[in-house]
Parts: C-alpha cells; sequence; structure tokens
C-alpha cells in the first residue's frame, strides 16, 4: 500500500455524500478535507495529505489527538499497523521567496502540515532566522510583476501564495501580499497604476474584507479595476479550489472578462454606504439597539422627480426579528416615504422618531450614492463584437428589439410564431440562418389554447411531431412589462431562455402607446430582461388605410429609438374563401444595418385544423403590396418597358404631376431614353427603368422554407449569400488575451 492510496481509501471511507460538502472535493483530488473518524464534524475538519511517501493527516476541529485518530483508522481497517506516518512534528510543504525589484531574496514564507505559514529571512548562505523583522516587506513574485506589460496583461490579485503559482502556471501574471488577509500596504499601489487588474475574492468573510481593503487602496490607481467572485465556490474556497472543481483557463478568462467593479464603500461612526453595482447601494446604519440594513436594488431615474428602487430593510442585530420588509419606492416623493416610515414602525418595531431619521438617511445616501458614481468608460476597453449579431440573418437582431407592426389581420402573430419555431430549433427561417435559443413568449392577447393550436399547427408545417419543448408561455393577464421584469428574470434563468416574444406592444406598455412614456416605460423593462426580443405592435387608423403613410409602431419618436429594427407588414387583398395571404415586410428603422431588403411571405390554411405553412413569395409580383412599400415602387412595377408620362398615368391611375415628380426624384430608379432605348438628356418625354435598379430587383436565389421546400424569392437574406458568418477572435482573445504574450496593440482582455 502506498501512501497515495491510503489517502484515497480514507477520504472514500469518511465522504457524506452530501451534495455540496467539500468532502467530496477531497475524495476526487485524493487529498484534502474530510469527516473526522473520532468526532462528528458537520463541516469537515479532517485534513488528509500526502507527501512524498508520507501519509499526512490531522484533526483541526474537535481537538482529536494523534494517537486517537490513529487509533480510530486502524479499527475501520483504513490503516495498517505498520504505516509510518509524521503526526509529531509540523511538515514543511511549500517554501515561497519573496524577491525585490532586481531579483534578491529578501525573505521566505514557509507553509507547513497541519495548515500553518511561518515567515523566516536568510542568515547567510544556507542558515535561517524564524522572523524577518527589519526586512521590507514585498509582493509576491514582484518581478515578475514589474516585467509583465502593463498594456497587454491583467494581472490577478489573490490572497495566498498557492493561489499565486497556480495562476502563474497557467500563464498568468499574479500577485499576492505577504501575510494574507489584511496586510496590503499603501506602498504596493504604484505597481499596478495603469495597468489592468482582478481582485479574485475568497469565499468567506476575511477574504471579502481583505479584498474590499485592496480594492479601496487601488482605486483610481490601475487603468481598469475589476471585482471576480468565482461561481459555485464552497465556503472558505479559493481560486485553487474553484479549478480543482472543473474550471479552467477559458472560463476563468471569461468570467474575468465580464467581471464587475469593485463595490464603493464610503462610511463614518454612524454607518457604510456601498455601490454594490451601477444599479444596486447598500446602506448600513446603526439605529437605537443595533445595525440595520437597507439595500437598494434597481435603481433608476424615470422622471425628473421620480428615482425607483425595490428597498429592503433588515435588522441585522441579534435577538430581533428575522422579518425582513421590501417594497418598491419612488425615493423622491415624500408622502411614498412617509407611508413606508409608517410601515417599517409596524414591522419592524423601530421608534417612530428613529425610523424616520434612518430611512431620510438611508434615502438621501443611497440617492446621492447611485446618482453621483462615476460611470465613465474607456470604449477600447468595452468588449464587443466585430459585426452586427443577427437572431434571424438580416432580419431580427440580436442586440436591440426588432418589432414587427402593421394593421389587424396582417397575420404578424403567425409570422414571430413561425420565427420562434425555427429559433428554437436553430433551423433556417425562409433561408436565413438562425441562432438556436429557449423561446419565451409574453402574451397579453391570444391565450393558452389558442396559442398552443397555432403553434402546434405551424409545427406540424415544418415537420414536427409536436411543439418543441424548449418553448414556453408566458400568460401576462394584463399587466405591464415593467411589473414583470423580475419574475420574469428568474423563469428567463431558470429556463436558460434566449430569445422573447411579445405580443402586443401596447399592453405591454400598460399606457397610451402613443406617448413617449409608454415607449421608454416598455424598452426599460426590456433593457432589464437582456434577451433577444420580437415584438407585435398593433396599428390603426391612417396607417392601416394608408400603408405608404406607416413610419413607426405608434406616434413617439421614441419607439423607433428604443428598436434596433422595425418592420411594417401589409397584407395583400385575399379572395373570399382563399386559403393563402401573401404578406409583405418593410423595413422602416434601420441605424447599423444599412437598408435591408424587403421581402414577402405566403401563408397557407390547410383548413382549420390542418398545417399552417409559411413560405416566401415574390413581392415584385404584386402591385399591392409594391404600393405599400411606395409609390414610386408602383411606378418602377409598371415600367417593365421604355414609357411616356401619359402611358404610365394608365398604367398606374397615378395623375401626371405627381408622376414626373417621383421620376425626378429617384434617379436611381428612372432615367430618360430616346425612343430607341439609349440615354439622353433632360426634355426627352420617354422613361424606363435604370439597369441597377432592375438588376436589385431581379435578383432571386433559392431559399428554403420554413416546411423545408424551395422557393424563389427577390433578394438574398443578407450580403453573405444567406449565411451569418460566425465572430471570429481576434489574436488577443484566440491566445486568452490575459497572458503576457499578446501581440502590440492588444488591449485589454474583456
Amino acid at each position: 500500500m502506498t501512501a497515495a492510496s491510503d489517502a484515497a481509501g480514507i477520504l472514500r471511507a469518511q465522504a457524506c455524500g452530501r451534495p455540496r460538502c467539500p468532502c467530496n472535493r477531497a475524495e476526487r483530488r485524493g487529498v484534502g478535507l474530510t469527516h473526522c473518524p473520532v468526532h462528528q464534524d458537520n463541516t469537515p475538519s479532517f485534513n488528509v495529505s500526502v507527501r512524498g511517501d508520507t501519509l499526512l493527516y490531522h484533526c483541526h476541529g474537535g481537538g482529536c489527538s494523534q494517537q486517537t485518530v490513529t487509533q480510530a483508522l486502524r479499527d475501520a481497517h483504513l490503516l495498517e499497523e505498520a504505516t509510518q506516518s509524521s503526526w509529531g512534528d509540523r511538515i514543511d510543504l511549500s517554501f515561497y521567496d519573496y524577491r525585490d525589484e532586481r531579483g534578491h531574496r529578501l525573505f521566505q514564507v514557509v507553509r507547513t502540515f497541519p495548515k500553518g505559514f511561518r515567515q523566516r529571512k536568510p542568515v547567510g548562505h544556507d542558515d535561517w532566522i524564524n522572523n524577518i523583522d527589519g526586512v521590507r516587506r514585498v509582493l509576491y513574485m514582484l518581478p515578475e510583476l514589474l516585467a509583465a506589460d502593463p498594456r497587454n496583461t491583467t494581472v490577478f490579485i489573490v490572497e495566498g501564495e498557492k493561489d499565486v503559482d497556480r495562476l502563474r502556471g497557467m500563464g498568468f501574471v499574479a500577485t499576492c501580499n505577504p501575510g494574507g488577509a489584511g496586510k496590503w500596504q499603501a506602498e504596493y499601489n504604484e505597481y499596478f497604476r495603469g495597468r489592468s487588474v482582478v481582485i479574485v475574492v475568497d469565499n468567506d468573510d476575511p477574504g471579502r474584507n481583505h479584498a474590499m481593503g485592496v480594492a479601496h487602496h487601488l482605486r483610481g490607481i490601475p487603468r481598469v479595476l475589476r471585482w471576480l467572485e468565482l461561481p459555485d465556490l464552497e465556503e472558505h474556497g479559493d481560486v485553487s479550489d474553484w479549478l480543482d472543481d472543473g474550471g479552467d483557463r477559458e472560463q476563468l478568462i471569461h468570467l474575468a472578462r465580464r467581471a464587475p467593479q469593485p463595490p464603493l464603500i464610503v462610511g463614518n461612526n454612524e454607518g457604510t454606504a456601498s455601490l454594490l453595482s451601477t444599479d444596486a447601494v447598500r446602506i448600513v446604519l446603526n439605529g437605537p439597539s443595533g445595525p440595520i440594513d437597507f439595500s437598494f436594488t434597481d435603481m433608476e431615474k424615470v422622471g425628473k422627480r421620480e428615482l425607483e428602487a425595490e428597498m429592503s430593510v433588515h435588522l441585522l442585530q441579534p435577538g430581533t426579528v428575522d422579518d425582513a420588509y421590501t417594497t418598491r419606492l419612488n425615493l423622491l416623493s415624500n408622502s411614498g416615504r412617509e407611508g413606508i416610515r409608517r410601515e417599517i414602525v409596524d414591522v419592524l418595531g423601530l421608534p417612530k422618531d428613529q425610523a424616520a431619521k434612518l430611512l431620510n438617511r438611508a434615502y438621501d445616501q443611497a440617492r446621492r450614492l447611485f446618482l453621483g458614481q462615476d460611470r465613465t468608460q474607456r470604449i477600447r476597453d468595452i468588449e464587443a463584437p466585430t459585426r452586427l449579431e443577427y437572431m434571424v440573418g438580416e432580419m431580427l437582431l440580436e442586440e436591440r428589439p426588432t418589432i414587427l407592426f402593421g394593421p389587424g389581420g396582417s397575420l404578424k402573430t403567425y409570422i414571430s410564431m413561425s420565427v420562434m419555431l425555427a429559433i428554437s430549433q436553430g433551423q433556417a427561417w425562409l433561408g436565413r440562418l438562425v441562432k438556436r435559443r429557449n423561446c419565451l413568449l409574453i402574451d397579453y392577447e391570444t391565450g393558452e389554447k389558442t396559442t398552443g393550436l397555432r403553434f402546434r399547427r405551424l409545427a406540424a408545417a415544418f415537420g414536427m411531431d409536436d411543439i418543441p419543448e424548449n418553448i414556453y408561455l408566458w400568460h401576462a393577464n394584463g399587466l405591464p412589462l415593467e411589473d414583470l421584469v423580475e419574475p420574469l428574470k428568474r423563469s428567463i434563468d431558470q429556463h436558460e431562455i434566449g430569445f422573447l416574444g411579445i405580443d402586443h406592444c401596447a399592453a405591454a406598455a400598460g399606457s397610451e402607446p402613443e406617448t413617449s412614456e409608454a415607449a421608454l416605460r416598455f424598452y426599460r423593462a426590456l433593457g432589464k430582461l437582456k434577451t433577444p426580443t420580437l415584438a407585435i405592435a398593433h396599428v390603426t387608423g391612417d396607417v392601416a388605410s394608408k400603408p405608404e403613410l406607416a413610419r413607426r409602431p405608434f406616434g413617439s419618436i421614441f419607439w423607433d429609438n428604443g428598436a434596433g429594427l422595425t418592420w411594417f407588414l401589409q397584407k395583400e387583398e385575399q379572395d373570399e374563401g382563399s386559403g393563402e395571404a401573401t404578406i409583405g415586410l418593410f423595413q422602416k428603422k434601420w441605424n447599423d444595418t444599412g437598408r435591408l431588403r424587403d421581402f414577402s411571405v405566403r401563408v397557407s390554411f390547410d383548413g382549420d385544423a390542418g398545417p399552417i405553412d409559411v413560405e416566401t413569395a415574390d413581392l415584385r409580383s404584386s402591385s399591392e403590396l409594391m404600393a405599400a412599400r411606395g409609390q414610386q415602387w408602383v411606378v418602377h412595377h409598371a415600367l417593365n418597358q421604355p414609357m411616356t408620362v401619359e402611358a404610365l398615368h394608365e398604367a398606374t391611375n397615378i395623375a401626371a404631376g405627381p408622376l414626373r415628380r417621383i421620376l425626378n426624384h429617384y434617379h436611381g430608379l428612372f432615367e430618360r431614353v430616346n425612343g430607341d432605348g439609349t440615354p439622353t438628356g433632360r426634355n426627352a418625354a420617354i422613361w424606363q427603368r435604370t439597369a441597377s435598379s432592375n438588376r436589385s430587383t431581379a435578383l432571386s436565389i433559392e431559399r428554403v422554407n420554413l416546411n423545408g421546400s424551395v422557393g424563389a424569392s427577390e433578394g438574398p437574406p443578407n450580403r453573405s449569400n444567406g449565411t451569418v458568418e460566425p465572430l471570429t477572435l481576434s489574436g488577443s482573445e484566440e491566445n486568452g488575451g490575459l497572458n503576457s504574450t499578446s501581440q502590440p496593440g492588444d488591449d485589454l482582455p474583456w
């Protein structure tokens, strides 16, 4: 038997099997903390380790002697009688040299078993004195830190030397201060000026307090300062534990790039105020019988006299009620604050006069901290894609919402449902490449049974046996979207939702949709959900009867401003009893995309229970839909050969005056010609289409319909021949971006 096999046997036998217990990690690693064989410990306190051929074990939690522990292991047949274990004295396990800027060794930290540390300074060549009195304290791996390029590397600050060595072995630049938590010195700060720094937080109170102290020292000195709390970390865990549990280099880079800034703390003898994130503040004030926690989250300035936040008040002192008071309030409303004061007095039992003073102080500090935070960002430091990202190629953006708007009966709901079906399976929609995501439909109009029937019929045309299991329904019951943000966030997280459909905007806005306030509230709610969205808007009045007037979903320009793309839908007049409808989709708002190609779809109904098929159609073949696109396209459609204005009037029924204005205005579409078709001057009376406009409207490619059939359409789905190219990483991203081998010109890794 070897020491390693003995250790594995002990750890296997002592493991409790409870999820997330540290003993499970120790069993996997073959060393670490497990449960003591002598005393009952719910939290593992028995450390098992191996050094060379020596088995090391020690109880840290129950005061069990080595003799008692050894006998218990032997009684359980986990330790042979002849096994030699060094448990009487501390064993030196690791040695960490601290060196100055020139590489000269100043002192050494020794890690021992059972776990402990001692510091010593060299005397002569081979002797040591077990203290570092009179020795300058420097950062661990200081020469390596100074040698790293400040512009092209990121420095990880951790709590201990073991973690530094672990990260350096993965190619990162890392350091720590001597002495562990709470021993950071101000003289270290200048080493980080102009650098990119990530503070990695150990998962316990001393670790967080130490990290907070480091962040306080460094604030304003590094070029970028980030605060990284590793996910799924056990209590007292550190980055080495996280790596032992399966974390890797790429995951650490990913987390570091997205880590927030450190919490901001200001305080005095009356309490502390912490800026936890850009929209969250925590205030801790000294109350009449102990500290009181005021937490403000989801803060937003929505008007001149409106600063809204979710507030939670909790008594921290022992022996008091455990209840927390939670409400959403406007911090700038005196009447609202008075009502909350009365409720807090009743719920938490605070004296009236004290409650008013504490609340007013908390409100004031939260307001000042939230509004006064520095929101400056270096644009170059922001992680951004190298090209536009589409959910559906050149039709629906990933970053910003897309809105389909049109009159009632234009089949917007069916089209949006067919898009959701394609996204749920990652299958092309009318030849346009889509990204696969779990989908959630937020319904204000249709109802559960009708929604299920429509999806089932569309899925049948898609060749599916049933509705995919990753499409979900949220029936809003008339509640505005802004009131549903928190439960929707939980649902999005629980079901890993990556795409939202909203039917429809007016109800989701919660007020008269024509106003700017309705648009702002709708888009603010979507911004908090942070999920790609396709929303439907129903329009009436002049827009419904005169589609050429359509500009935006509703009257306020803010409906345009908040969307990434908007498409106006117009249905061609159907013959009575027809099971087919052709709908044109006309792009009305764009910024980053440039002008995308209008297109059309055909929706075919097989009775009242059969499949509903959505396929491509030819927009150019419908004069009615071309009219919805604009009168210039009606003229273009009719001008299939050189014609005079009089002939065009006969073909289009557009008066001669408006016809001349259209022909003279759209130089890219129309040109004057001689009788033989050659271009001529301004006085010629014959007009024809320009060659370039003929080419652009005659483009035709084969597209895969929703049901898998092939049809022709009026143009390619995007500028990359029907595909959306995947993002390619820059050189710094391909090699991780956080090491010292980045190429000149690479900047921050996040």
